[in-house]
């Protein structure tokens, strides 16, 4: 009896010994598998991206869109639920400035195979904002890069690919160039007459070849230095980008009414000095607002020496024209169409499609490329000179001609 429960309690005690050992067998084998599986997901990469756009040509003018495609590759060793994802986008001068940021996260999530390259694709519709633009322009590229940077979920390394644009629709190098300048009062007036502490503002319509930064100011001369030789002091200094060519319009702030007497105010533009010699006049009168009218100075006809009749406009076209003693500036408009010289009540002028602006010391001119940009070779044209009196007053102007293109 006593030897069979010695038997029985060995056979026990090694029936333990052989648990013991398998168990922690099981969790060896166990802990041999979980760090091969880390292993194998630390070996999980993204192996390439690159990024394909439905167009990489912007125009300077506006806002743009584009559909960009993220192909992302990405390598496992082990089958797996895998998630590839980008936080944002960077908008990268071709310099290598940061221009600004897009805040919109792109993600994917994908079931791989084992040992396999697996494809991703991330579509984007991409918003570039004029602002983005308009940074590349100031400085001085006409190109820009959109950058994203792609993670998986094992956190293994991040690879960036950049997608290009081009900008078009004009030369970042081109210069800004002030082709036409129409000054009046906010009633449409070149010359009026307002009552004391009556409120009146100015304006400018410009139009302007080109791109850059637009320095100017809105400048004041009161009486009773207008009596005499005028003496100007600035109300406001402004700067403005402009781009691609167009028209733009500066708007005065409220201008002095408190004192009786003759106002004279102008636009400097740091560009162009020519109109820092053009003024609009405004009396204040101590009665009764009178409207104003324009000036009764007789208008004097510009006699024009070139270009000759059935001569095209071509590059080397000369403009050449008869001074006008008391003129500060002139101005070659060029018109769709022949213009009116008298309007009924409810006709309005229409504007000249371009023009230049001249110095009063000059007399001759070559139109250049860029006022011609805004003409279709073969039409006919019609232009003419006009000149301007320090105060604004229109004092001159030559015959409407016709011009070939």
């Amino acid at each position: 009896m006593y030897l069979r429960e010695a038997t029985d309690k060995n056979n026990y005690l090694k029936l333990i010994r052989q648990s013991s050992t398998s168990v922690f067998a099981l969790a060896i084998t166990g802990l041999l598998i979980f760090q091969l599986i880390i292993a194998q997901q630390a070996k999980a990469e993204i192996t390439a991206v690159n990024a394909s756009t439905s167009s990489n040509q912007v125009s300077i003018t506006s806002s743009a869109n584009s559909q960009i495609n993220w192909n992302v590759s990405q390598f496992s060793p082990a089958s797996a639920q895998v998630n590839v994802g980008s936080e944002r986008g960077e908008f990268i001068s071709a310099s290598g400035n940061l221009l600004g940021l897009s805040s919109v996260p792109l993600q994917a999530t994908r079931l791989v195979q084992q040992g396999a390259n697996t494809l991703f694709v991330l579509p984007e519709s991409l918003v570039i904002p004029r602002s983005i633009i308009r940074l590349v322009q100031q400085q001085g590229e006409n190109r820009f890069q959109y950058r994203r940077t792609f993670a998986d979920s094992f956190g293994g390394n991040a690879v960036s690919a950049v997608a290009t644009f081009n900008i078009s629709g004009g030369s970042v190098a081109s210069e800004l160039i002030i082709s036409r300048v129409e000054m009046k009062f906010d009633n449409d007036k070149t010359r009026t007459i307002i009552s004391k502490n009556d409120q009146i503002k100015a304006k400018a319509l410009i139009n302007y070849q080109g791109t850059g930064l637009l320095d100017y100011s809105w400048e004041i001369a009161k009486p009773p230095s207008t009596s005499g030789t005028p003496i100007f002091f600035p109300i406001v200094s402004r700067k403005q980008f402009l781009m691609a060519g167009g028209m733009v319009t500066l708007q005065s702030p409220e201008l002095s009414s408190i004192q009786a007497g003759d106002y004279l105010v102008r636009l400097n533009i740091g560009q162009q000095g020519v109109l820092d010699k053009i003024a609009l006049h405004y009396v204040v009168n101590n009665n009764t607002t009178i409207e104003g009218t324009q000036s009764a100075l007789t208008i004097q006809e510009i006699h024009v020496q070139k270009p000759k009749l059935d001569i095209p406009l071509t590059s080397k076209t000369e403009f050449v024209w008869q001074p006008v003693s008391y003129a500060a500036a002139y101005q070659i408009e060029i018109y769709a169409r022949p213009i009116k010289e008298k309007l009924t009540r409810n006709e309005v002028e229409e504007g000249p499609l371009t023009g230049v602006v001249v110095r009063s010391d000059k007399n001759k001119l070559f139109i250049g490329d860029l006022p011609k940009s805004h003409l279709k070779r073969g039409h006919t044209y019609y232009w003419r000179i006009v000149a301007f009196s320090s105060k604004g007053d229109l004092v001159a102007k030559s015959k409407l001609k016709a011009i070939r293109y």
